[in-house]
């Protein structure tokens, strides 16, 4: 009985801890774009709130430590790529060893919260209740700053927009960077997508339908890329009964477009003017990974080259500080942070946390994009706040399948 109670008490405050860290980090955002509009003094509220959140969750795993005995593996991988990152600093060349290893420290971290999230949390896997009702307190906060979306594009407003920086256009509300809000708007679209597949309802039809509306005022390339992909897929596999579903999106999108034509007109002629200008003087592919193609061949030419000895190029040894030396690519920036070897140890991570049945289409969809959109852009497996979105979200998705006609 008291086994019982106390595994009780430890899944409602490991749940509870889940519900904080959400709500935290979208405050941490949120305080960061108002001091870096209002130019206050200190503005890393994201950092910090980053920070505080390992510290309860490592806090939690001492205080809690009989219920994780069965996750040593996945510990052992932590302490494995903690030991290349620093082995990896120390075989780099002509530099200050100490100076590098600390500075890179952050971003260490930032890695390692998608293992730290499978140890912390694995309990609520298994457990439906708990992961729809944090998923909720999740659509709550993305709704709500849709909201600030929507008001930002009509307004104009600073503070909602999406780049501090040059011409371009794009507005996410509180959200943190770009990447990250470009990962929050597909994952959660293939998460309504699924419901609607499955278990057809208005509520997820509207839901859906203002995703890709305010998806599109966001202005990344990503979304701009992965709606038409999304969309022949849809046409390729869907039912007609289904087709519906881009009934209503088209209608909704274009009660939307006559509304607003002339605000829509500026913002998309902006947009694909910046692209295309990429596009006429350095081409294509510079076009399409916003130069971090050059940035690339930069940081092999300036950094790894002179400073790589030949053991870095098994187990790494980035210099990512104030983003000198990293490409923006994330498959790529693993490969320079942790080596071959950390990009076989996040591989095994990541194929035991990946339970979806591959003989679905869509499953497969949903992991190729994710990957290939890693490949081609960042914000993925170094941001926190994607990591802990993309955990909750794949133990639901491998629960929605289209012969099981109820949602979980």
């Amino acid at each position: 009985m008291m086994e019982t109670k106390f595994r009780c008490q430890f899944e409602i405050w490991n749940y509870t801890l889940f519900i904080f860290i959400i709500i935290f980090f979208y405050l941490g955002d949120a305080l960061r774009k108002i001091a870096h509009h209002f130019e206050w003094v200190f503005y890393k509220y994201t950092t910090l709130s980053k920070i505080i959140a390992l510290v309860l969750m490592i806090s939690f795993v001492f205080i809690y430590w009989k219920n994780y005995i069965n996750q040593k593996k996945l510990v052992l991988y932590i302490l494995i790529l903690i030991g290349i990152y620093v082995l990896g600093q120390f075989f780099l060349i002509g530099l200050d060893r100490i100076e590098n290893f600390t500075q890179n420290l952050e971003f260490l971290g930032k890695y390692l919260y998608f293992p730290i999230f499978c140890v912390v949390f694995y309990p609520l896997i298994g457990k439906g209740d708990y992961l729809n009702k944090a998923l909720v307190v999740f659509e709550v906060i993305f709704f709500i700053n849709v909201f600030f979306i929507f008001y930002g594009f009509l307004t104009g407003s600073d503070l909602f927009k999406t780049y501090y920086y040059g011409s371009r256009l794009g507005y996410n509300g509180f959200f943190g960077k770009s990447g990250q809000t470009s990962y929050y708007f597909i994952i959660l679209l293939f998460y309504y997508y699924r419901r609607l597949m499955i278990n057809f309802n208005k509520l997820d039809l509207i839901k859906l339908s203002i995703l890709i509306l305010s998806s599109f005022l966001v202005g990344t390339k990503k979304i701009f890329f992965f709606i038409p992909v999304f969309l022949i897929y849809h046409l390729l596999t869907s039912k007609l009964t289904r087709k519906k579903v881009l009934v209503f999106i088209g209608i909704a999108g274009s009660i939307f477009t006559i509304l607003f034509y002339e605000k829509l007109k500026v913002f998309a002629i902006e947009i694909f003017r910046l692209f295309y200008k990429i596009y006429e003087e350095n081409g294509f592919l510079s076009s399409l990974t916003s130069y971090r193609n050059d940035k690339l061949v930069e940081t092999f030419k300036s950094y790894v080259g002179p400073h790589w000895s030949l053991s870095n190029y098994f187990i790494g040894g980035g210099s990512f500080q104030d983003y000198l030396y990293i490409s923006g690519m994330d498959l790529i920036d693993l490969y320079l942070f942790f080596g071959v070897v950390g990009l076989c140890i996040y591989a095994i991570i990541y194929r035991r946390f990946l339970r979806f049945d591959f003989k679905d289409s869509f499953n497969i969809l949903f992991v190729v994009t994710i990957f290939t959109m890693a490949f081609i852009s960042g914000g993925f497996f170094y941001e926190p706040s994607v990591n802990l979105l993309f955990f909750l979200i794949v133990p639901i998705l491998s629960k929605l399948k289209i012969s099981n006609k109820v949602c979980y």
